[in-house]
């Protein structure tokens, strides 16, 4: 019987029965040739054809892989795992553990919800424009850099750790009343406390700290803190004032430095984006502290006329339209406040000839700004809601101030413009004047809504408006008090804290002032739902005074 051989390897693989000694392997079939037969050396087989090109792909090269020194050197230099090096080993997995401290994850995720809060189109616009103030995105870059100094001595320490305690003292007590967490609220007063502290140190020390940016971000973070949760009756006052005068101080040697450089040659440049949207900002909170604060020694402060009708040495036109409304603004609060003293004839034409000009400002600027957006629509009655909408938010503040400086006109005319006509009609693109007493006391039963009237039913006293813009009517022919009511609304659906905190000013002269007692009603509701939720400084403050005020009317009642 004849020995059997061994198969071959294209034989073995495909499980056939196989004659050595016949041609039966692939290749020597295609070739037609005698198969050699099965040898004692290993046989390799590579079968191409599950590729879908019929080829085999070309192997890729092996990645030199980082040792253990290496990729602990790049950790030790912050730089991390280079791209392409190779993955982390097993056994580095335990030694290069990193532990990601809960305090930056808190605190970056308490910034986000400020910054939310503060866009200008608002947290509930899905889609809209995030328009944040610029200031804000750069606090966190502060504070995680020392100030720039030739030596980093204890005072630049001192700055740091000061911008960074007011940063997260601000996040936090912001986040502590959404999340209605008082343990969270409490925390962020301790670093509320521990920034003014360092703050205090930086003072004492010697040299000029007025014109310190760091020194200028960590009180106005000081002044947003006690926006949102105030802790002293004047905190909100001081820390604007404090801020002011910096500001002021900066400004000045932003100014100066301006001139040596033009001096010397050109190239000079003015203050930064910075110090400009701050001073802005600041502005409009000392309008607020101005109408709410009732020390002597804060609204007498020297700042607050640097600031409010001097504007720090800015030139009107240079100045956006919502800065130039506040020179004539704080012209007419300083006129209001005052009111109630006894004057000299002296003092009477002084004061008299400063409500003229107030007031021709005003119209001027009404007209410049009727002008400068004509064809434009502006403002309309939704057909769905029958609430006034706005163009935007930015537009909606523009309206309710040029409001404010005529709610103050038309309490100031009896007393220096006897020969004002105070008319009482109404146009259907406008809040309807609900009542013509204008005692602070009165009430009416009528039913007073923040909204216009649509155009669709107009009163029947209306006269004609085929040739009136509605974006732009007669004031004489508005309800002021009505149209920042209507502004307080358009917002609120917004939910925007960086309109909150320009709106506060117009607000509370309503609260204050408007002739009927729905319309104060209404403005006081706002204040006091600030009041529980994230406004509760801005809240408390305008409340404490209300309730100042009408206690001393009730001590002059019958």
């Amino acid at each position: 019987m004849p020995r059997r051989t061994k198969a071959c390897a294209t034989c073995r693989q495909k499980r056939i029965k196989c004659d050595a000694t016949m041609p039966h392997c692939t290749m020597c079939t295609r070739f037609n040739r005698q198969c050699p037969g099965p040898t004692d050396a290993p046989l390799l087989f590579v079968d191409t054809s599950s590729y879908p090109s019929g080829k085999k792909p070309r192997t890729k090269k092996p990645s030199p892989q980082a040792t253990s020194l290496e990729v602990a050197r790049r950790f030790e230099d912050g730089r991390g795992i280079a791209v392409g090096v190779g993955s982390l080993p097993d056994e580095m997995a335990y030694v290069l553990q990193v532990d990601v401290s809960p305090r930056y994850v808190l605190g970056e995720a308490f910034f986000q919800n400020l910054t939310a809060f503060m866009c200008a189109e608002g947290r509930h616009m899905p889609g809209a424009v995030r328009r944040t103030p610029s200031w804000l995105h750069a606090l966190p870059r502060m504070a995680a850099a020392l100030p720039p100094s030739t030596s980093q001595s204890s005072s630049a320490t001192h700055r740091n750790e000061a911008l960074s305690l007011a940063l997260r003292a601000t996040t936090a007590a912001f986040s502590s009343l959404e999340l209605r967490d008082a343990a969270l609220l409490h925390h962020a007063y301790g670093l509320y406390g521990g920034s003014l502290r360092c703050q205090g140190r930086v003072l004492q020390e010697k040299g000029d700290k007025g014109g310190d940016l760091y020194m200028v971000m960590t009180s106005l973070m000081l002044t947003l803190f006690e926006s949102v949760v105030a802790s002293a009756g004047e905190g909100f006052a001081l820390h604007n004032v404090a801020c002011a005068k910096m500001i002021d101080n900066a400004l000045e040697q932003a100014s100066k430095a301006q001139r040596d450089k033009k001096a010397k040659g050109p190239g000079g440049n003015g203050p930064g984006p910075m110090l400009i949207n701050i001073f802005f900002h600041v502005r409009l909170q000392l309008c607020f502290v101005y109408l709410t604060t009732s020390n002597p020694r804060i609204r007498d402060d020297p700042v607050m006329k640097r600031v409010l009708l001097e504007a720090c040495g800015w030139t009107q036109e240079r100045l956006p339209l919502s800065m130039q409304i506040i020179t004539p603004l704080a012209r007419l609060m300083e006129l209001q406040s005052n009111s109630s003293a006894v004057m000299s004839p002296v003092d009477f034409e002084r004061k008299r000839k400063e409500y003229m000009k107030a007031r021709e400002e005003v119209n001027q600027l009404w007209n410049g700004y009727a002008q400068q957006s004509k064809g434009q629509r502006l403002c309309w009655t939704s057909p769905g809601t029958g609430h006034t909408d706005f163009r935007d938010p930015f537009t909606s503040l523009t309206y309710a101030y040029f409001s404010a400086c005529h709610i103050l006109l038309d309490l100031l005319a009896p007393t220096y413009d006897a020969l004002a006509a105070h008319s009482t009609a109404s146009l259907p693109f406008m809040p309807s004047q609900r009542s013509k007493s204008t005692s602070p006391t009165s009430s009416s039963s009528s039913n007073v809504s923040p909204t216009w009237h649509s155009p669709d039913t107009p009163p029947s006293s209306s006269p004609p408006s085929t040739h009136l813009d509605p974006s732009f009517l007669p004031p004489s022919m508005t309800d002021h008090y009505a149209l920042i009511l209507s502004v307080s609304w358009y917002l609120r659906l917004r939910d925007t804290g960086f309109a909150y905190l320009r709106l506060h000013s117009p607000l509370f002269l309503v609260a204050m002032y408007a002739p009927t007692l729905e319309q104060r009603s209404l403005a006081r509701m706002v204040f006091e739902d600030w009041k529980v939720g994230s406004l509760r400084g801005i809240g408390w403050l305008a409340i404490a005074k209300l309730d100042q005020e009408h206690r001393a009317m009730e001590s002059f009642g019958p």
